[in-house]
């Protein structure tokens, strides 16, 4: 199946009470201000979208004295048009906030081919979809339609208004100012206020403007009137000054009262009983303590943005607990959904700026031992499997402290080696980079092993001794990488088919409901996958039949890895920090081959509880943590990426 276009999040499916979905929204292209859309290739249909955050359960309000218009509704047929800055990159998504701080959003990066000199910390044109059912990133038309845009503009704007815009030409008597992709208008020399001289306005600047006048001339165009404010710092809407209006929900306080060690653990760290007040105390000062160190990291879904705050606590399993605070597309205010486990596959992007991820990758795989870091349907060269590997490798590098530090970089060991079995060490140097927006700590060096080359003989130089690779498996832990096939296994198939229905894969549900004719035009016809699955979970005995099958399929896994024992292959979850095993599920009915992997957990009792289901490119991305593999049946040669494999890439651990 083709990639999809573009990454979306909702909360409708997992939370009820959350907005549904748009139908079909179009997808994203660059379009640098002032220059015409390219033609770009039809529109790919979106994907079904995933549950991220909850949502609160009524929209936050919009602050009358916002720099920008208060929120109007969005034009039928597409939202405002939208100035926005290219502020983040992870993988194949690219995440954007609108130079007002109202609007934040993702794409895939294959949409650079429109415009492949955009980098981060640089500006483009999109516009937004329904903020009542999520932010997306809209195509522009080819050609662009200045009607379109004319129109949009008069319904989303009124005279008094003040807009943030930027100015794209300049001559001896006028400066020309972007009101959209294609649209503009022109601020006269002689028409300055007072205070503001003309050599204050240049090319690429971002001002403040005030609307003053809005008509449509003799024939039928745009006409405004725009007066200048102030120059405007783009950087001062990314964090709040403050967060004193966070908006903690009682569904928050509820889910961590129910964690008894959760909220032992924060009113320790509070050094007060749990309540409304102490808690949005406490993050206040955790906020402006990492605020001040630049330690904050930030990420987007289609609803918005999100913080995530460290919160300098540990859970039981010594997994480090955060603040994940969301401000909705078109909103000013925060809110509180969960207070959770870090996201070991962002943490390194709190620290380390990289906009390159494949110039990164390259670097580490040419000095590495030689390993195939591509999937069977992925671009050659894009290593998404070694950016995942090193992601998790700062995290548990971090996790236990084997991140050592110097007065202006640091080192970790990567668990990688060379040709001759040397430890790999990436250097992290200060960041100087001024377009990072988030002005993280550090930057990607380099990567060497200890006393070869000049990189490596400079490392000797800097540090007087060198961190272990890290460790996954504790010498208590080693009877845990040993399935034994004689204890009992119970699996959870109830979750497996409600909540992770699409991991499985669609031949299997298509052939275990062969008779089943409404079914089999919902497959054909590709109708949405939520219709599909709502279609199986609400109907009884097809949720029993699935159970069976897979039943059957796990009884012939425990065979087969009673007959090789190294076929259960064991993985690391990082959001538990734990170890558990895979085990292969041939559910399609291909002699020898697996379609799925088992996470199975070993009880203090010695038995096994089934917890949940992988796709292969997720099991492998997991196990490859551990150690290189040399399996037959979980390696990246024969494994097809799925296509929501960014998408539950943290989400594959939660229900475990």
């Amino acid at each position: 199946m083709l990639k999809k276009l573009v990454h979306l999040f909702s909360q409708a499916e997992d939370h009820p009470g959350a907005p549904a979905p748009p139908q079909a929204p179009e997808t994203l292209s660059f379009l640098p201000v002032g220059e015409k859309p390219p033609t770009t290739p039809e529109n790919l249909p979106p994907e079904d979208p995933s549950a991220s955050l909850p949502q609160p359960d009524a929209p936050a309000p919009v602050s009358p004295g916002s720099p920008v218009a208060e929120e109007k509704p969005e034009a039928q047929g597409g939202g405002r048009y939208v100035y926005a800055r290219y502020i983040s990159v992870r993988d194949s998504l690219i995440c954007f906030k609108s130079v007002d701080g109202l609007y934040f959003g993702q794409a895939r990066t294959h949409f650079t081919h429109v415009q492949p000199d955009l980098r981060i910390g640089e500006y483009a044109w999109f516009q937004t979809g329904d903020p009542e059912r999520g932010v997306f990133w809209h195509k522009m038309r080819n050609p662009a339609s200045l009607p379109r845009e004319s129109q949009s503009f008069k319904q989303h704007y009124q005279v008094g208004d003040r807009l943030i815009l930027p100015i794209i030409g300049k001559t001896e008597t006028s400066i020309k100012v972007a009101l959209g992709p294609t649209l503009f208008s022109f601020v006269e020399r002689n028409s300055l206020p007072a205070g503001i001289g003309y050599a204050d306005l240049n090319v690429n600047d971002i001002w403040q403007f005030e609307l003053r006048e809005m008509s449509d001339n003799e024939e039928g165009k745009l006409r405004v009137t725009l007066h200048p404010l102030a120059r405007y710092d783009d950087d001062s809407a990314i964090f709040p000054a403050t967060l004193e209006d966070l908006r903690i929900p009682q569904t928050t306080l509820d889910r961590i009262r129910a964690d008894g060690s959760r909220r032992a653990a924060l009113e320790r760290a509070m050094n007060a009983p749990l309540s409304t007040a102490a808690l949005k105390q406490f993050i206040e000062r955790k906020y402006q303590q990492q605020k001040d160190e630049n330690l904050l990291l930030l990420w987007q879904n289609c609803f918005g943005l999100i913080m995530d705050i460290d919160l300098g606590i540990r859970d039981g399993n010594g997994v480090q607990l955060k603040a994940y605070v969301q401000k909705n597309n078109g909103r000013d205010s925060f809110f509180l959904p969960q207070i959770a486990e870090a996201d070991s596959s962002h943490e390194m992007e709190r620290y380390v700026f990289i906009d390159n991820w494949d110039a990164v990758t390259g670097r580490l795989a040419e000095l590495a031992l030689e390993e195939n870091w591509d999937f069977a349907n992925e671009r050659k060269g894009k290593r998404y499997i070694l950016a995942q590997y090193l992601r998790y490798t700062f995290y548990k590098a971090k996790l236990d402290d084997l991140l050592y530090e110097e007065r202006n970089g640091a080192i970790f060991n990567t668990g990688l080696v060379d040709a001759s079995y040397d430890d790999i060490y990436c250097y992290l140097k200060r960041n100087t980079k001024a377009k990072d927006p988030l002005k993280r700590r550090w930057v990607i060096g380099f990567f060497a092993c200890r006393g070869k080359g000049s990189e490596g003989k400079l490392l000797n130089r800097l540090f007087g001794s060198f961190p272990e690779a890290p460790s996954y498996i504790r010498r208590d832990q080693l009877e845990n990488i040993y399935f034994d096939t004689g204890r009992d296994l119970v699996c959870d198939y109830e979750h497996i088919i409600r909540d992770n229905l699409k991991r499985l894969p669609m031949e299997f549900i298509a052939s275990t409901f062969d008779n089943d004719s409404h079914l089999k035009k919902m497959i054909h016809e590709r109708y949405p996958f939520k219709e599909i699955k709502k279609y199986i979970v609400e109907n009884k005995p097809m949720v029993g039949r699935l159970e069976t099958a897979l039943e059957h399929a796990v009884e012939t896994s425990k065979k087969s890895c009673r007959w090789n024992y190294r076929r259960a292959i064991p993985i690391y979850y990082p959001r538990t920090n734990s170890i558990s095993l895979l085990l292969p599920l041939n559910l399609c009915g291909e002699k020898d081959t697996a379609d799925a992997a088992l996470v199975i957990e070993k009880l203090k009792n010695g038995n096994y509880q089934g917890q949940t289901i992988l796709t292969l490119d997720m099991a492998y991305q997991n196990a490859r943590q551990i150690c290189r593999l040399n399996n037959e049946w979980l390696t990246p040669d024969t494994i097809v990426q799925s296509e929501n494999q960014e998408q539950e890439e943290e989400e594959e651990t939660e229900n475990a």
